[in-house]
């Protein structure tokens, strides 16, 4: 589809796409503060850019909660430590000249050469990779055996389950019933994390969110649209475990 990027002081960059099927112009704000519109295919960028201008105000508006909203990324230095459900990351310091991460039992020690700058960037990428493996594989051993569980409590049929990093979704079943399930889920209360399962195990049956596909949820979870809003009071926290 065409798509069009400009630069607007005050806003950034802001993508233009034009889509087949789309009726009105809408503007979409994403938690990163990521700008984009949606135009109708027959109208034109400049109409799009027109109608941006006059909605600038708004943008900015947005644009600045989105900023007083996000987190401020934590800096790691020795001594931290980072537990998760299963295990203990420690930050050392060390007199070798390797930056590495040393694994034993359900420790894990980051060791930083004393020779490089602990708070820079490189090094706090190599810490924070290494935090999110260990909630990899928290999530590799906790969620497939509970979604197992859950299905045969219910008694629904699933063909596979991933397990993955999700920015926007925590939960998502293909059309030949794979579940992918976002190793954010670690992060929210257990009632939640059996709520997002449970929800794409009845995709399984009903593929969209029709009212057939909550009368369905329903029946296996009790008050589903509650814990969807509750849920939705997490998802700022995605993907935000090492901050």
């Amino acid at each position: 589809m065409p798509e069009k990027k400009i630069f607007l002081e005050g806003i950034g960059e802001v993508i233009l796409r034009k889509r087949r099927g789309t009726r009105r112009l809408s503007i979409r704000i994403n938690r990163n503060g990521k700008v984009s519109m949606s135009v109708p295919f027959l109208l034109s960028f400049n109409q799009a850019l027109r109608f941006l201008t006059e909605k600038e105000a708004w943008v900015k508006t947005h644009l600045r909660k989105i900023a007083l909203q996000t987190p401020i990324e934590r800096i790691f230095v020795e001594g931290d430590e980072v537990k998760t459900s299963a295990r203990t990351i420690r930050i050392c310091r060390t007199s070798s000249f390797n930056l590495r991460a040393k694994k034993s039992g359900n420790l894990t020690e980051v060791f930083v050469p004393l020779n490089l700058d602990i708070s820079s960037k490189p090094c706090q990428e190599f810490i924070r990779k290494t935090i999110r493996d260990a909630y990899r594989r928290d999530a590799l051993e906790i969620l497939p055996p509970r979604l197992a569980e859950l299905a045969r409590m219910h008694g629904f049929v699933y063909s596979g389950i991933g397990i993955r990093y999700a920015n926007t979704r925590w939960g998502s079943c293909s059309h030949k019933n794979r579940i992918s399930l976002s190793v954010n889920l670690l992060h929210v209360p257990e009632d939640l994390r059996d709520y997002v399962m449970l929800h794409e195990l009845v995709h399984t049956i009903h593929k969209n969110h029709g009212p057939d596909f909550w009368k369905a949820l329903e029946k296996h979870v009790p008050h589903a649209r509650e814990k969807s809003v509750r849920l939705k009071q997490y998802a700022r926290k995605m993907d935000n475990f090492s901050r």
